[in-house]
């Protein structure tokens, strides 16, 4: 699973994820990264995302609940 805000289609990621899901861009959310480089990289929210975007969290808890209720 890769959840992706930039439409990158970085062919050795891509290779091996099932899943996509659209979320929202670093400067829509605060947040903690590990970049390239093993960094840790800090954004905080510059813009709201659009509404039609779901956050990563919202992504993950609707993914979990499926998959307790489908057991």
């Amino acid at each position: 699973m890769y959840l992706n805000s930039h439409g990158s289609n970085n062919s050795s990621l891509m290779d091996n994820v099932d899943l996509i899901f659209p979320v929202s861009t670093s400067i829509e959310k605060n947040a903690k990264y590990i970049n390239t480089e093993g960094r840790l990289q800090y954004t905080k929210k510059c813009f709201e995302a659009s509404k039609n975007v779901l956050t990563d969290n919202d992504i993950l808890e609707t993914i979990f609940s499926r998959s307790i209720t489908s057991n």
